[in-house]
């Protein structure tokens, strides 16, 4: 647990929502579904309908002005990083349990830490630990498919010659 603490003190200071919708310069959003357009601010990246709650885009510069710059991605691997032992261990002694429960912590936080890069229901308890178990269970088992990793690795190692 020293090792996480440590490693979310270095964690870059999350900045205030972006101003109301009236003081930037946005464009006007038209639903597909009912037609409504977009007429309140979005609190998260995901961006919902005001009129009949369809999801229909997704805002990347609102998830990185809320992390200050930083991306989700850059912030959920310092997160792997402060268990990545646990992780490297579990998956050595093909421990499922374990492996999950590594897994388990980093997903956790992420919620918590970069709430805008998730869906605005993650504050419902049982929503999030539903995203939460299927986000572990999709990472084992693209983990776990060694054709998977045989590729993966490929493609890396090409990047790398490059």
């Amino acid at each position: 647990m020293r090792a996480v603490r440590a490693a979310l003190s270095h964690r870059p200071a999350v900045a205030a929502l972006p101003p109301p919708a009236s003081a930037r310069l946005i464009r006007a959003l038209q639903c597909f579904r009912c037609g409504g357009y977009k007429r309140t601010e979005s609190r998260t990246a995901y961006v919902y309908c005001d009129y009949c709650g369809a999801l229909f885009d997704y805002d990347i510069a609102l998830a990185r002005e809320a992390n200050a710059g930083s991306s989700d991605e850059a912030i959920f691997a310092l997160l792997v990083d402060a268990v990545r032992p646990e992780i490297q261990r579990a998956f050595a002694a093909k421990d499922d349990a374990a492996y999950r429960a590594a897994w388990r912590w980093p997903y956790e936080m992420d919620m918590q830490l970069c709430p805008v890069g998730w869906s605005p229901r993650a504050g419902d308890p049982a929503y999030r630990k539903a995203m939460v178990d299927f986000s572990v269970e999709t990472c084992v088992i693209h983990n776990r498919n060694k054709k998977r990793r045989g590729v993966l690795g490929r493609l890396q190692q090409a990047q790398l010659a490059r």
